[in-house]
């Protein structure tokens, strides 16, 4: 797959992207919730988001990753892949892509709704925090840090 920045013309493929990583975790929202979201993606987060996608031979748009970046270090907002395309490196792409230009990268991880802690851990991220988790039924945010050793 090729990584190119996104483009406007590919809001439509990037929500459908998102409809199916919502559509992966159906436990943790409720329909309004969905629609409540689907609505503030498309309207506030997808017009000002940073985010270099993933496309096939023909140019479809199969994977995103969204970040913020100060320079030296990025902030992964978010990896989604086409659920049919996963495992093809897309995710690894996406990492590698960011590696290459910052110094650090960190993602916060929901450790319910997706567990991606192995994923990144066998890119050379590190637990560095926990967040929340108290109650029965949450599951806590763990960040995740990758540092580019000098020398």
């Amino acid at each position: 797959m090729k990584l190119r920045d996104a483009r406007p013309g590919d809001l439509v493929p990037l929500y459908e992207l998102w409809r199916l990583a919502v559509q992966a975790s159906p436990d943790m929202l409720t329909e309004d919730q969905r629609r409540e979201l689907a609505l503030a993606f498309r309207d506030r987060h997808m017009p000002g988001a940073t985010m270099v996608v993933a496309v096939d031979r023909k140019g479809v748009v199969r994977g995103c990753v969204g970040y913020d970046s100060d320079g030296a270090a990025a902030v992964i907002d978010k990896i989604w892949v086409d659920p049919e395309h996963q495992g093809e490196g897309a995710g690894r792409g996406f990492v590698d892509w960011l590696k290459a230009r910052h110094d650090r990268i960190e993602a916060v991880v929901n450790s319910g709704a997706r567990d991606l802690r192995g994923f990144y851990g066998e890119l050379g991220f590190k637990e560095k925090a926990r967040r929340g988790g108290r109650d029965r039924d949450a599951y806590p945010d763990v960040t995740l840090v990758w540092e580019r050793r000098s020398g």
